[in-house]
């Protein structure tokens, strides 16, 4: 678990500091608000990915399931897994 959150640390932290200074640079919109969504979409779905595992239930990790909690926020992520449920 440990070796895990170290990857994520070492992956993370270059990306927001990328992200922190082209937005200094850049207008924002465009491809770096997408970018951002997509960031926030992730930490959305690694989460309730945490808080459902105990019920054994999880979201896919995929860029289309990202994109809508990102853009929806958590209406976005229980909208995927309904319609995951679904299907």
């Amino acid at each position: 678990m440990e070796q895990k959150l170290l990857i994520i640390a070492f992956v993370a932290v270059p990306c927001l500091l990328v992200y922190l200074l082209s937005m200094r640079l850049t207008p924002h919109r465009g491809l770096l608000r997408v970018c951002e969504k997509l960031f926030i979409g992730i930490a959305v779905v690694y989460a309730l990915n945490l808080a459902l595992s105990p019920f054994r239930l999880s979201l896919a990790q995929n860029p289309l399931t990202s994109l809508a909690a990102g853009y929806l926020g958590l209406p976005g992520a229980v909208l995927v897994f309904v319609v995951q449920r679904l299907l």
